[in-house]
């Protein structure tokens, strides 16, 4: 996209190539010998069941798929469809989730301005200020959607679907997903906060801390004991993880402004001082 200034056509060029080196790399694994599982040539391909079935091409091909696959079909329907159903799950999820998130991000980005002028005016009473409202406001809308949705989950979900089994799966999920969704606000409060005084990597690092520095290793780690429930807690524990993360930046930046307001107080004083002498 970037490198080779391809845009939108390089982006699907590089899906084409990671598809199949992600293809090259599991088939990799069945032409090995070592293996239990490997694929071989045996009576079961076409042109065996042809040669034992002359008459009937159409039920040589049939016998040889389901000798191929049939043993499989259960197992590869049942995961067929509970992949279905959590993908249609997590779909809502992220859908429900993303209406919170663009109020707080529109409330934000408004903060921005007047964070960035008073910030350069050094009135850093009113960038307190105008930060505390930011968080209050933003934390009583996502208090507010994360207690909808702890309590009522199918209520939500029904708004997307009427399958029985996909509001079961995704009420479970948006009920675990958005436990702790409520620090949510502060979180992205506080990124945009350090965009606006001109902090961008702090700002950068944060924005990508709650859906991808935590949340991805969260959700390989989660997946191996809980299954498709630990995918689903995945998202409180990272969202937990970036708000706490935030407000530590936070603090140790106050800190430091506050030290640095000394530091220049004094250095005022001091200079007043040797001009009244």
């Amino acid at each position: 996209i970037f490198w080779l200034d391809m845009g939108i056509k390089g982006a699907a060029i590089a899906t084409i190539i990671s598809m199949l080196l992600c293809t090259l790399f599991v088939m990799n694994h069945f032409v090995q010998k070592t293996v239990s599982s490997v694929f071989i040539k045996g009576r079961s391909s076409w042109k065996s069941m042809c040669l034992e079935y002359p008459d009937d091409r159409r039920f040589a091909f049939c016998h040889a798929v389901g000798g191929k696959f049939g043993g499989g079909d259960p197992e590869l329907c049942a995961q067929a469809i509970r992949g279905r159903l959590a993908l249609g799950a997590n779909g809502i999820i992220t859908s429900v989730g993303m209406l919170l998130v663009m109020l707080i991000i529109g409330i934000a980005q408004g903060m921005q301005p007047i964070v960035g002028f008073n910030f350069g005016a050094k009135k850093y009473e009113r960038v307190q200020e105008t930060l505390r409202l930011v968080i209050i406001t933003a934390t009583i809308i996502m208090g507010v959607g994360c207690f909808c949705s702890v309590a009522f989950p199918k209520l939500i979900a029904r708004a997307f679907t009427n399958d029985p089994d996909l509001l079961d799966v995704t009420a479970n999920g948006l009920r675990i997903s958005l436990l702790v969704f409520v620090v949510v606000g502060s979180q992205i409060s506080i990124s945009q906060f350090f965009q606006s005084i001109g902090i961008a990597w702090k700002a950068m690092f944060l924005s990508l801390s709650r859906q991808v520095l935590f949340l991805i290793p969260a959700m390989l780690l989660f997946s191996r004991f809980w299954g498709l429930d630990g995918v689903w807690y995945a998202a409180p524990f990272s969202d937990f993880v970036a708000a706490v993360t935030a407000w530590l930046f936070l603090w140790y930046h106050v800190k430091n402004m506050k030290s640095k307001n000394r530091i220049e107080l004094f250095s005022i004083l001091f200079v007043y001082y040797m001009k009244v002498d």
